[in-house]
Order: C-alpha cells, then sequence, then structure tokens
C-alpha cells in the first residue's frame, strides 16, 4: 500500500497534444519521455508519476503501455474539451478481501447511513463556502442538515441534496449571470469550467481509490448502473467544494473569462488554445489538498476494513 510520505512525492502529469508537432510518450530509462517531433521536450522518473492526464492525440509504445502497469500509473484520454474518452486504470485488481469486505457494506440500511454521513458533509462544505461570501445566506444550510437525519432512503437523501445543491450555485456565483446548475451540455462558460474540474476531479479521485484496490463500480450512494464508476462519484462529493472555489476565483480573477469559450449551436466549448490553462488552474486548486484526499481514500479503507464497521470511523473532509 502507498504510503502518506511515498504519495507526497507523487505527482500527476498533464499531457497537452494538441500542438500541429507529432508528440509520442515513450519510456527511456525508467523515465516517461514526452517527444515532439522526434526530440525529447521533458522526462519525469515513472516512480514519481501517480496518473497521467493526456489531452489530444499522441502516440504510445508498448513500452510506456508495459510500465505504466508496472508502476500502477494510472492514464486518463480526454478530448480536446478536457472530457475523458477511455482510460488505462492501472490500480491492483487483486485485493480480494478489501472487495469482499466493500460488498458487504453495500446493503440497506447500512448503507443509507454511510451516504447520509457523506451528503452531510457535503452540504457542511458548501455552507462553509457561501459564508465567505454570503454570511447570513449560510444558515439556510443548517435546515437541509436537519432535513437529512430524518431521510429514509437514499432516493429522499438525493432529493435533499439536490434542494441544497440550488441553494447553493445561486448564492456562491451570484456574482456572476448565473442561471442554474446545468451539467454535461455546455450550457455557459460556468457550467462547462465545473465539468471539467468535476471531471478531473473525478479522475484523481478514482485513481486513489484504485491504488488502494477498492472496485470503483460498487458504491453505497450513487448504486450501480452500466458503466458508472458509482463508488467514485461517493467520494468526490465532499471534494467538490475544491472545484467550486477554484472556478469562482478564477473568473473573479479574470484568469477565466467568456472570451475564452466559442459557441457551437446552443453549446459552449472551449478554444484548444485555452484548455491547457483551465485544466491547470483547476488541477492545482484540486493538488492544494492532495494529501487531505489522499487521507481521506486511506480512512474510508481502514473504515471498510475494520471488523466493526463503525460509523464513528467513516472519514470527513473539512474545507
Amino acid at each position: 500500500m502507498l504510503s502518506s510520505d511515498d504519495f507526497l512525492e507523487k505527482t500527476v502529469l498533464l499531457v497537452d497534444c494538441q500542438t500541429s508537432d507529432e508528440t509520442k510518450l515513450k519510456i527511456t530509462n525508467s523515465n516517461i519521455a514526452l517527444e515532439k517531433a522526434g526530440d525529447i521536450v521533458n522526462q519525469v522518473s515513472c516512480y514519481k508519476i501517480l496518473a497521467i492526464f493526456i489531452v489530444g492525440d499522441c502516440s504510445i509504445t508498448t513500452g510506456f503501455l508495459r510500465q505504466a502497469a508496472n508502476f500502477n500509473i494510472s492514464v486518463f484520454f480526454l478530448k480536446k474539451n478536457l472530457e475523458t474518452y477511455t482510460a488505462l486504470d492501472n490500480g491492483p485488481d487483486s485485493h480480494y478481501l478489501l472487495r469482499h469486505k466493500q460488498y458487504n457494506i453495500i446493503n440497506e440500511p447500512y448503507s443509507l447511513s454511510m451516504a447520509k454521513l457523506l451528503i452531510k458533509n457535503k452540504i457542511n462544505n458548501q455552507r462553509r463556502l457561501v459564508k465567505e461570501v454570503h454570511q447570513d445566506d449560510s444558515e439556510e444550510f443548517y435546515k437541509y442538515l436537519e432535513m437529512i437525519d430524518s431521510c429514509d432512503n437514499c432516493q429522499n437523501l438525493l432529493g435533499i441534496e439536490g434542494i441544497a445543491s440550488k441553494k447553493f450555485f445561486k448564492t456562491f456565483f451570484d456574482v456572476f449571470d448565473w442561471y442554474q446548475r446545468i451539467p454535461h451540455i455546455g450550457a455557459d462558460p460556468y457550467n462547462l469550467s465545473l465539468d471539467i474540474g468535476y471531471n478531473l476531479l473525478f479522475n484523481y479521485v478514482e485513481t486513489l481509490l484504485r491504488l488502494f484496490g477498492f472496485d470503483t463500480y460498487n458504491g453505497f450512494y450513487h448504486r450501480l448502473f452500466f458503466k458508472r464508476k458509482s463508488l467514485a462519484c461517493d467520494i468526490m462529493e465532499p471534494f467538490r467544494c475544491l472545484v467550486d472555489k477554484t472556478v469562482r476565483k478564477a473568473f473573479n480573477l479574470k484568469q477565466f473569462k467568456e472570451q475564452d469559450f466559442f459557441t457551437k449551436g446552443a453549446q459552449y466549448n472551449l478554444t484548444f488554445v485555452n484548455s491547457q490553462k483551465y485544466s491547470s488552474v483547476i488541477m492545482s486548486g484540486i493538488l492544494e489538498r492532495k494529501d487531505d484526499i489522499f487521507n481521506y481514500v486511506r480512512n474510508f479503507y481502514k473504515f471498510v476494513m475494520s471488523d466493526a464497521n463503525n460509523l464513528e470511523l467513516f472519514p470527513q473532509f473539512n474545507y
């Protein structure tokens, strides 16, 4: 298992392959090297890499694939709009005892108790963000936290989470021309920026879960659904606040602006030249708390592996 000290030495690579030069990733002496137009322009030791995000098109060698598997490096392939279209998940698949315990705790009503703690954590972090910009409006979130206590199934919990999130986005992004949160369709620059950030966060959380050996498809709040990595969807929830804060700050500082986007029909898209900036700024916001994310996943691992499955051991992330 990866220790905390080892994890702090790990890095995430973001490789932009959107230039006209031919781009290739290959292995040279246990280093992953980035080659453009026949010349090596950068290289990093395989021992230091946790995950690689590749934006655009590039060539990779069989040696690269073999070493990525040997070093448990997950590789994510992103479209030019930073949407993931496929991935090489190179985490360990052989942790039978962990997965046996994971499957055993995914049952009602125990999973509902876990889900309540998870969503309380998320809403509390939303409340803290709102408190930074609108002190008075943050008090309303206590009402949603109280509603969770009397919730009797995950479907109702989803409804409470949705109401709280609607209030959060309306309040936290009110300085912009905010309409509502509409995911996955590029409704406006703010929604698209959040989509990009949540996608990066999801991939990062999934990488950590796989490092510990979890089955990322089997969640306790987001239930089994075709091709959905439900556990990764679960564990990213308390950390969405990192993306929310980073996106709001970037628009306020004019790092992100509407001129960076273009429209195709009714859909907003990010120009190729700006995609690297957006992914870099948002990923930096996530990695500022990378040790907290790692500790959360590690503590979740300890929680699942404990014979008692004591809910007091369920991890929390406080923004």
